[in-house]
């Protein structure tokens, strides 16, 4: 198939750019035989390139991850939550969690779907009456007391110090009245005091003066968290003297009827999605058509396309059934809201075509335009700005979709490309299960372990941000530290947990490669490993991944003296003797070795106890490396670096790994490229593609 000969050629190219083949002991072409050799593989890859029909690729459908639905419920609603933090994790595909192929739904995807969909509901579209707020009341004889025997009658008694509590289901935070209604008998001088607490707030400590033929009910009003608290009242000073001379005050306790706690009062601040909600609706209408404008934008804004007529009769005839069965206007749009964002057009980023498309390419509209960006380069919906366009037909136009890109980079959204793209191409999310020996490594700590996240997500930020040269991100003169980060890497002068721009001077730090992150992904928990480094190096930076290892051939088992770089590069020595592995190992160790100044969590050394740390290697076609400047020195003349940049923010946006034809076009992007391009141009490129502004219909 022609497809896998543009693959063959790919990697016959790709051989001879990298003098990986011929083999370093066979007979090797000129540098004028290896330009004619690309140059003969360039011409084959341009005819055939345009001998072939167009053809975008196809990509399955994607179900949002957790990322992008925490986005859109913010975007859409106004509502921060981490309902999504209980969603299964997501599949990874090329890297991605975006990927269509490998993406699943389970019964407790809809379980949870089901779960989430009825509390974003009941945040966005409280149900509630201020003027009638619930009530929940509590007999004290069924509370939980401390002593025992403490029922008298229909009322509980405290006979001694001791406390009556109730567990209670606040529904969110607010003003809440707390009735206690009690009496207490007089002992000695003072009368019964009681406190009333909220979990482990106090919110009073009272004098009960009420008797037993004339009870109280004592009121307070007080600001609660909503959520699981605990209610409970303390008799604080008990008094029990028999021999006073006066019987009437010789025992003084505290005797409760019953506790209640009404609330919320106040009313809540309309949320963002609150208000668009119910921007166009009209009270005097009947419910039906006071439904239909109302989940007429909810459908458009939430499913990120128009509604169609159909959709709306089913979600307007949901609202009319809800309250013919007696439910409240707010609480039968709850469940039409419901409904919405548990729908498959919701939950995943459909693109469908027209009824009478025929089978072949086509251009996307603009709502799919739209969501292909904001799911690009915002992890979320599109905005207004996003939709205006859509719906007037501009944003398919070329110039238009560049100022699209333009202004959505400018915009704080666009943190999250910083966040969810760089934390998965550089494997930031395994940071979180790598355990460094704590015995070896007692200055890792969880703190650390976030501020070197951090550290990388606000470099690749700021990269973007300041349209600074790609290359930046291999090397630098600068990172962002806090104090923490900065005692860890051993960098005086730096106060407080603040995250801020440093400038170094020494070569040490300075790019992703000298990240303690990256750092500590690529390492054994007692040890570095150069080759998992080189081999990180390679697939990541490089698009130039080895192949997998032989069969039968063992790791190198982890023993003590492994912790000494000289024994590593010994062990390493041995273990490449086989001409099979020394192919692979010659690259992978090369570069790896260039960074056994960082230890395995990415703090430098000098050296150790048997001398000066080596970090010098050679690569199959004679370059030498030396150190991690010499490693960057020689990254920043790569072009495989913007090659493997461009393929992983392809494979980001599109949802799919390149496809060879794919792979072609990319070449021609980075050929297209100035010398030194920003991570704008490269965005900019990708969303020039027919792969991102088409899709095949059908066939």
């Amino acid at each position: 198939p022609w497809e896998t000969d543009l693959e063959l050629v790919l990697e016959l190219r790709e051989q001879i750019r990298t003098s990986m083949m011929p083999p370093e002991d066979e007979p090797q072409p000129s540098s004028q035989e290896r330009r004619e050799a690309v140059a003969w593989t360039d011409k084959f890859l341009r005819l055939a390139v345009t001998a072939r029909p167009r053809d975008p690729g196809r990509v399955t459908v994607r179900r949002l991850s957790r990322t992008e639905y925490t986005n859109t419920i913010r975007d859409l609603l106004g509502i921060e939550t981490n309902v999504a933090d209980s969603f299964p994790a997501d599949d990874l595909g090329y890297g991605f969690d975006s990927i269509g192929d490998v993406m699943s739904v389970s019964t407790t995807h809809l379980e949870k779907y089901l779960e989430a969909a009825r509390e974003i509901s009941e945040q966005t579209i409280p149900n509630e009456d201020t003027a009638q707020p619930p009530q929940r009341h509590f007999k004290a004889v069924s509370m939980k007391s401390s002593l025992r025997n403490s029922r008298q009658g229909s009322a509980a008694v405290l006979y001694t110090s001791g406390t009556l509590s109730q567990k209670i289901e606040l529904p969110r935070e607010g003003d809440y009245l707390i009735r206690v209604r009690a009496y207490a008998s007089r002992g000695g001088k003072e009368l019964a005091r009681m406190r009333v607490r909220i979990g482990a707030k106090t919110l009073d400590e009272i004098e009960v003066a009420a008797t037993r033929g004339h009870p109280k009910i004592y009121e307070l009003r007080a600001r609660l968290l909503g959520g699981n608290r605990s209610v409970s009242v303390s008799f604080l000073n008990d008094y029990y003297q028999p021999k006073h001379p006066d019987p009437k005050l010789r025992d003084r306790n505290l005797y409760l009827d019953w506790i209640e706690v009404v609330g919320p009062l106040d009313r809540l601040e309309p949320t963002f999605g609150h208000r668009w909600i119910f921007a166009a609706d009209d009270p005097r209408k009947h419910p039906v058509e006071r439904a239909r404008s109302i989940v007429t934008t909810m459908i458009g804004r939430a499913w990120r396309r128009p509604a169609k007529t159909v959709e709306v009769d089913r979600l307007a005839n949901l609202v009319k059934a809800a309250v013919q069965d007696g439910s409240s206007f707010e609480r039968a749009l709850q469940l039409a809201l419901q409904a919405v964002l548990v729908s498959p057009n919701f939950l995943f980023r459909l693109e469908p075509e027209a009824d009478d498309a025929e089978v072949g390419t086509h251009d996307l509209d603009g709502w799919a335009m739209a969501s292909r960006l904001s799911y690009f380069l915002w992890s979320s919906m599109p905005d207004q700005t996003l939709f205006d366009l859509a719906s007037s037909k501009q944003l398919t136009r070329p110039t238009v979709l560049q100022q699209q890109v333009s202004r959505m980079l400018a915009d704080e959204r666009s943190s999250s490309l910083a966040k969810n793209f760089s934390a998965q191409w550089l494997e930031l999310r395994r940071l979180n299960e790598v355990m460094p020996d704590p015995e070896l490594f007692p200055r890792f700590t969880q703190s650390t372990r976030r501020d070197m996240r951090l550290e990388t997500e606000m470099f690749f930020l700021s990269v973007m941000r300041e349209k600074r040269n790609v290359f930046d991100l291999l090397d630098a003169d600068f990172s962002f530290l806090n104090e923490n980060l900065a005692d860890f890497y051993d960098i005086e002068g730096i106060e407080g947990a603040e995250m801020r721009r440093v400038r170094f001077d020494d070569g040490r730090r300075g790019g992703v490669v000298s990240h303690a992150s990256f750092l500590t992904v690529t390492s054994n928990p007692t040890r570095t490993s150069p080759v998992k480094r080189g081999k990180w190096i390679l697939e990541n930076l490089l698009d130039d991944p080895p192949p997998p290892p032989p069969p039968n051939v063992p790791a190198l088992a982890e023993t003590p003296e492994l912790s000494n770089p000289a024994s590593l590069r010994e062990a390493m020595a041995q273990h490449s003797t086989n001409k099979v592995c020394a192919s692979c190992h010659s690259r992978m160790d090369a570069i790896g070795f260039a960074l056994e100044n960082y230890d395995a969590v990415g703090r430098w050394r000098d050296g150790d106890a048997k001398g000066p740390i080596d970090a010098s290697g050679k690569l199959p076609d004679g370059r030498k490396i030396d150190g991690p400047a010499g490693l960057k020195k020689l990254l920043q003349h790569d072009r495989g670096f913007l090659r493997c940049l461009t393929k992983k923010l392809f494979t980001f946006a599109i949802g799919r790994d390149p496809s060879p034809l794919d792979s072609v076009h990319i070449d021609d992007l980075v050929e297209s490229l100035e010398a030194r391009p920003t991570i704008e141009d490269l965005i900019k490129g990708i969303v020039k593609l027919e792969a991102f502004r088409q899709r095949m219909v059908g066939g």
